[in-house]
Parts: structure tokens; C-alpha cells; sequence
């Protein structure tokens, strides 16, 4: 394993890492890169929308981001950029991935169902593992995180990582960590480094599950989250849990939402997990999307869920049951699918979303 991979696994948790490759100067590590020139182009100009402040562009110009990222990609096809990803993966100490357990990125933004999304992928396909939200479970730590990887690391940390949890859970359908892509770190010349080294694996793939949510839901539970006014709400509560279920519905009834502030986010957010998107996309890193929706609230679920296991190659692709994945959920649904019950200024909130494109993600 790397000496710049540090790894502090205890008996409970696997895998919480310190990452420390910081081996470059301070004139380096500062250097403004391409992606920051490409993160600044695709920003977008503001427009006013019933009196708030969006980013627009994305709506109006589908193919803009589209054409900023084939030039990124055809930056990092570079003979320069193929002989650096090489010479990391040939030190001495480099490892090998195996092709079983599969290696899993999970890639979501918070409020979304993760934790709940990786335990069933692992039960499902042989045995649960833990799954740390090792590139930062906020922004900062995100931005953090990439910024103390070498430049020349070229998304060996990832390597180094997947092989220590091959070797600590061979027995497991699958391993890996959460990633949330952040808009201020994901486009950053080591995260995009990992990306590409993660497309140009020819072996035993790493392969990551792209899931989303409807941006309406996730700002009303992140809302339900920081709201004080009914003390501490659980992140999550498990199946059985009635006193947390308690709190959570408590919690859940007669929100009065910031508007202008929510609306704002969700047009900022919906750019920011389309960038992301076309950004896997562009650089041809294997992976599938998934709705959180139809993962947990469809007439079908089990349809989801063996779309996600044909694109790993393990765990039950066909025959599935909607049954079998209730069965298997240790985490229960802690949210009102009524935004109506939900919001005590619904009427508010639905007059701001009419003719915007999220006008469809409000449910009575």
C-alpha cells in the first residue's frame, strides 16, 4: 500500500482513512488549473425569475456544458496525462483491484437515501459492509479532501482504498464509499484525475451507481433537519423505530419553507447535478443512474434494483421481488410523501414552482 495512504480501520466501522499525499510544494498545490477556467465557464449568468436570482443558462443551452466537457476530455486524453495515471499505478507498491468484491462508488448528494441505498446493495448481493462518505460529508471537507491529494497521485488514493477493502471483506458482493459531488471540489484537477483513472480501468472495473432525488423533497427534508424548532430530528430511523417515527412525523407536519431562499437552491442544485452528470458522461467512467423515487416509491421497485445489480454482475438481476426488497430495508421512510400535509405554506410554495421545471416534483 502507498506510504501516502493512510488507513485507520477499526473493529466497528471499517475504513474511516486519513488521506495524507500532500507532497507537492505550496507554489503547486496553488496552482489555478484547467478545470478551474472550465468550472468558471460553466457557470452560468444570473437571470430574474419572479423576483429571485437563477442560474438559467443550462435550461436555455443544453449543449453548452456539453461542449466545455469534450474539451476537457480531450485535455485529459493527453500522452502526458496517460503516462502520468501509469506511473502511478506502476510504483512498487500499487495495487491490483480483484474483480470480487466489486468495487462501488455511490455517488449522491446528502438527503438522498444513501445509507439506506449501500446497506441494500450489500445485503442483496452477499453482506452489508460499511460505507464511509470518505470524499467528505460536506462541502468543505469535499474540497478538503481533494486538495490534500498529490498531483501526481492520479486517483491511485481510490486504488489503494478498494484494494485494503478487498482484503478486509472478501467475502462480501461488494465494497466501496459514498461520494458527494460537490460542485467546488468534483471539478477539481485530482478529482477529475480519479474520475479518469476509474475510465481507463480495462480489469476489474470500479464502478459507480449515480443516484438522485427530487430536488423539491431533498430541500424540505434538509430544511426538516436544521429547523429547531422541534429539537433533534434522527437522521434516519430504523424499521420498528416508533418513538423516532414519532419525531420525524412531528417534524413533518406544517413546515413553513423558506420560498425564495428554497427555489434559489433548487435551480442551483438541478445545474450543479446536471454538470455532474455530463461530466461522467463525457469522460466515459462506467456508471448508471438511478431514481430514489422508483428505488423506493415505484409500483415496481425491484425493477430498480436489478437494473443497479445487471450493471454491477452481481446479486439478483431477475426475480426480484418488491417483497424481497422491503424485507431486506432496515431503515424506514421518515418523510410525507404529501407535500400538502408537509408544507403549512404549500400554496406558496406551488404558485413559485408554476411554468418552472420543477413544477412536476410537488405532490399533493
Amino acid at each position: 500500500m502507498s506510504k501516502t495512504f493512510a488507513k485507520n480501520f477499526d473493529a466497528e466501522e471499517c475504513c474511516t482513512t486519513n488521506i495524507v499525499t500532500v507532497s507537492r510544494t505550496r507554489q503547486k498545490q496553488n496552482k489555478v488549473v484547467l478545470i478551474s477556467f472550465l468550472f468558471i465557464l460553466m457557470s452560468t449568468p444570473f437571470a430574474l425569475y419572479n423576483g429571485i436570482a437563477i442560474g438559467n443558462s443550462h435550461l436555455t443551452d443544453n449543449g453548452l456544458i456539453r461542449r466545455e466537457l469534450q474539451a476537457l476530455r480531450a485535455d485529459y486524453s493527453t500522452t502526458r496525462w496517460k503516462d502520468g495515471h501509469e506511473s502511478a499505478r506502476g510504483q512498487k507498491d500499487a495495487c491490483r483491484l480483484k474483480s470480487s468484491p466489486v468495487p462501488v462508488i455511490l455517488m449522491s448528494l446528502g438527503r438522498s437515501g444513501s445509507s439506506s441505498t449501500w446497506q441494500l446493495m450489500g445485503d442483496l448481493t452477499g453482506a452489508s459492509t460499511p460505507a464511509t462518505e470518505l470524499t467528505g460529508s460536506s462541502e468543505l471537507a469535499s474540497i478538503s479532501f481533494f486538495n490534500k491529494l498529490s498531483y501526481d497521485d492520479k486517483g491511485k488514493w481510490a486504488l489503494d482504498y478498494f484494494c485494503e477493502l478487498q482484503k478486509r471483506h472478501p467475502g462480501a458482493g461488494i465494497v466501496g464509499f459514498k461520494w458527494k459531488p460537490y460542485d467546488a471540489s468534483i471539478f477539481t484537477e485530482t478529482s477529475i484525475d480519479t474520475l479518469r483513472m476509474i475510465a481507463a480501468l480495462k480489469d476489474s472495473q470500479i464502478k459507480i451507481v449515480r443516484s438522485r432525488r427530487n430536488l423539491v423533497d431533498r430541500e424540505i427534508s434538509n430544511y426538516k433537519h436544521q429547523n429547531d424548532d422541534y429539537g433533534f430530528v434522527p437522521a434516519h430511523c430504523k424499521v420498528g423505530d416508533l418513538e423516532c417515527l414519532k419525531t420525524h412525523k412531528i417534524a413533518s407536519t406544517g413546515l413553513v419553507v423558506p420560498v425564495k431562499k428554497m427555489l434559489e437552491q433548487i435551480y442551483k442544485e438541478f445545474e450543479s447535478e446536471e454538470r455532474v452528470d455530463q461530466l461522467l458522461k463525457e469522460l466515459n467512467v462506467p456508471h448508471i443512474h438511478v431514481s430514489y423515487e422508483k428505488l423506493y416509491f415505484g409500483e415496481d421497485i425491484a425493477a430498480e434494483w436489478m437494473r443497479i445489480f445487471d450493471f454491477l454482475g452481481v446479486g439478483p438481476a431477475q426475480g426480484l421481488t418488491n417483497k424481497q426488497v422491503h424485507d431486506a430495508m432496515r431503515t424506514a421512510a421518515t418523510f410525507n410523501p404529501s407535500h400538502q400535509d408537509t408544507l403549512g405554506n404549500f400554496d406558496e410554495l406551488r404558485d413559485a414552482l408554476k411554468n418552472t421545471p420543477f413544477e412536476n416534483m410537488l405532490h399533493l
